[in-house]
């Protein structure tokens, strides 16, 4: 891929708001690609479809090398399709074929960023490692008005024309519908698949969370009976306030592991959906006790694919700051994105938590309350296969990372309609 600035020398074609005015020469032979063309996005499946397209493209252009790619949900663009010699030959460090808006460059990004097809049968500046492009064309594919994808050739032996320019955009105009509804289709599809994962992970855990509630109960039941039987007893009467406090004290149990189950099983009840997370923390504030804490919320306009008990994550945070960071003054949150998804970060400026605990105060039981807080909070965000850590330094503060993987967050604007 050209990441670097090209030579200027680009015949620029501007293109109508919606979709491309193309007029072209020979309309037959129009036809006669896009009848070779759309039994493709039919019948082929996955990322196979976009090799066979670029193959119709590269003999229709007579180029040698070229992409189809794809804006994906994160507002990437993805070339599952580049040409193999472009991959195999190509040398530059860390290459990947999937490329965030902020990396576009060279005249394929100002393509897509200006909605514009462009040409040069110039030399291009390319970086170190990558193959040279002495020509190319760079269509973008519009639907409604958003880039949805785009098509790129480039080395023909001989110089474009402006006709073969007009012929990309042709049939970039036909495709970029077709382009969009398979896109449409294929991320329902994966959000169905997803959800019916969360689902039965859900059914799973709650079988198993269950069983495991059960024992404990008769556990503390057999106690329960145990110290009343001691109590029948000749001669129990100097232990029986003794007596009664141990069975108090397994009553608590119970209960407590009552509320809890009632807890865990609205856990995976309802479809995963998308959430707006800034909105869900400041629901989650509104409905905690902070007791003069100040919070602040950095959180970007983003949306989370989580069970519907996200708002119980924050909740769950805030209350342990509240209840264990001993002099928290401030409650913040904040936002950033690796290279591995999203990260949502939560995180005070109490005591924190003590190295050797970073891990276990994920536990089942761990903790001074009920020790089910951060429990369910881990619960909750593996359905989705989110994951939660702890990284604060103990005497600065806790520090609670929430790692969004790619594919499960999103900006508002790019959800499916």
């Amino acid at each position: 891929m050209v990441e670097d600035k090209v030579v200027v020398q680009e015949k620029d074609c501007a293109t109508e708001a919606d979709g491309f005015d193309y007029t072209v020469k020979n309309p037959n032979h129009l036809l006669r690609i896009m009848n070779k063309i759309m039994p493709i996005f039919l019948n082929v499946p996955d990322e196979e479809m976009y090799n066979e397209v670029l193959k119709i493209l590269l003999e229709t252009t007579e180029s040698r090398h070229g992409i189809f790619a794809y804006i994906d949900e994160n507002g990437s663009m993805v070339a599952p399709s580049m040409t193999k010699d472009i991959w195999d030959q190509c040398q530059i460090p860390d290459k990947t074929y999937i490329f965030p808006r902020d990396t576009w460059g060279g005249i394929w990004g100002r393509s897509l960023n200006e909605k514009r097809a462009l040409f040069s049968n110039g030399g291009h500046d390319v970086p170190s490692g990558h193959i040279q492009i002495r020509r190319s064309i760079c269509v973008p594919l519009i639907h409604l008005g958003e880039v949805v994808g785009l098509f790129a050739v480039a080395n023909r032996t001989y110089d474009y024309s402006e006709e073969d320019v007009e012929y990309v955009k042709a049939i970039a105009g036909f495709v970029a519908p077709v382009l969009d509804a398979r896109l449409t289709r294929d991320r329902s599809e994966r959000e169905r698949r997803r959800a019916e994962e969360a689902l039965r992970l859900a059914n799973k855990k709650l079988n198993l969370m269950g069983s495991l509630t059960r024992h404990d109960a008769l556990n503390q039941l057999n106690v329960v009976l145990g110290y009343a039987e001691m109590m029948r007893e000749p001669g129990s009467r100097d232990k029986a306030e003794m007596y009664l406090d141990r069975i108090i004290k397994s009553g608590n149990a119970i209960r407590s592991q009552l509320e809890f189950t009632k807890v865990y099983q609205s856990i995976g009840s309802t479809q995963p959906d998308w959430q707006n997370v800034r909105r869900v923390f400041d629901l989650a504030v509104s409905s905690a006790v902070l007791g003069g804490i100040s919070v602040v919320n950095r959180l970007r306009d983003i949306e989370v694919y989580s069970d519907m008990m996200f708002e119980r994550i924050f909740y769950n945070l805030i209350e342990n700051s509240v209840r264990h960071g001993e002099r928290v003054s401030t409650i913040s949150v904040s936002d950033s994105e690796t290279e591995n998804g999203l990260v949502l970060v939560v995180e005070d400026d109490g005591v924190g938590i003590p190295d050797n605990e970073k891990e276990i105060v994920f536990e089942r039981g761990f903790g001074k309350n009920t020790g089910y807080g951060l429990y369910i909070t881990r619960e909750i965000l593996d359905l989705t296969g989110i994951s939660i850590r702890e990284r604060g330094a103990f005497g600065k503060g806790a520090r609670f990372e929430i790692i969004v993987p790619v594919g499960a967050f999103r900006r508002p604007d790019q959800a499916v309609t």
